[in-house]
C-alpha cells in the first residue's frame, strides 16, 4: 500500500521520478556540521577507532545514569589509534 499513489501523483502533476537521496552516515554529519572529525583524538591528533554502540541508551539513560560504571565502560570504548593514548 505505501507507495502505490506516489508514482500516480508524479504522472500528474508531469513531474519525472525524484532521485534517491544519499543516506549521510553520522561521521559526515558531524564533519559538516561541527567542522571537525568526530574519529580524530582531540588530544594528540591520531585517529580513533570505533568500537561499539550502545543500543537504545538515549538522553534520559545518560542522564540518569552518567555515574553508573556500566555506561560510563560504555562510552568509553573509543581508543585512539596510537597504543599510548586513550581516550
Amino acid at each position: 500500500m505505501c507507495g502505490e499513489k506516489l508514482p500516480q501523483v508524479y504522472r500528474a502533476l508531469g513531474m519525472d521520478k525524484p532521485e534517491p537521496v544519499a543516506k549521510v552516515c553520522y561521521a559526515q554529519m558531524v564533519k559538516q556540521f561541527l567542522s571537525r572529525d568526530p574519529f580524530e583524538c582531540v588530544l594528540c591528533g591520531g585517529r580513533m577507532v570505533y568500537r561499539r554502540a550502545i543500543a537504545g541508551l538515549n538522553v534520559e539513560g545518560l542522564r540518569a545514569g552518567y555515574q553508573s560504571a556500566e555506561v560510563y565502560a560504555g562510552l568509553t570504548q573509543a581508543k585512539c589509534a596510537r597504543e599510548s593514548v586513550q581516550v
